[in-house]
């Protein structure tokens, strides 16, 4: 019997430690051992995406763990969050095809404009989508980063 994981939730510090750790747990997902984007089979569901929540985040600014989750969301997740309201949208790309490069260059945005006080960061959650460049049509990475604000 085929079973799927709805989510992946885990602590990490943004350090060379927990972002190895981090892109080992992706490529646990990306490879199928921890069957969050393939079924246990295999079986791969295209009607769903993968997201990065980050909850609780303020002690990033310390040092200190962050919970990350890594869930399968529907492609209405995001639109559903930003229409509730209270977020800040962040999108960049990297003609390179570097998803990491994508994802500093939404969060430095972020930072820049919180030095700036054009935003005030809600550390309880944020939310972050990626697309490596093998997936979109442009053939470059692109990062959606919707930052809780207050």
């Amino acid at each position: 019997m085929s079973y799927q994981l709805d989510a992946v939730t885990f602590q990490a510090d943004m350090g060379p430690e927990g972002m190895a750790k981090t892109a080992e747990i992706w490529g646990d997902i990306g490879s199928g051992k921890l069957p969050l984007m393939f079924a246990s089979d295999g079986t791969f569901n295209p009607a769903l995406m993968p997201v990065t929540e980050y909850t609780d985040y303020e002690t990033v600014q310390s040092g200190g763990p962050i919970t990350v989750t890594i869930r399968m969301v529907s492609p209405e997740y995001l639109k559903n969050l930003e229409a509730g309201g209270g977020f800040r949208r962040y999108e960049t790309e990297s003609a390179a095809g570097s998803i990491e490069e994508c994802s500093l260059a939404a969060w430095e945005q972020a930072q820049r404009d919180m030095a700036a006080g054009s935003l005030n960061i809600d550390y309880s959650f944020a939310v972050e989508s990626t697309v490596p460049a093998q997936y979109a049509p442009d053939g470059k990475a692109h990062c959606t980063l919707l930052v809780k604000s207050r």
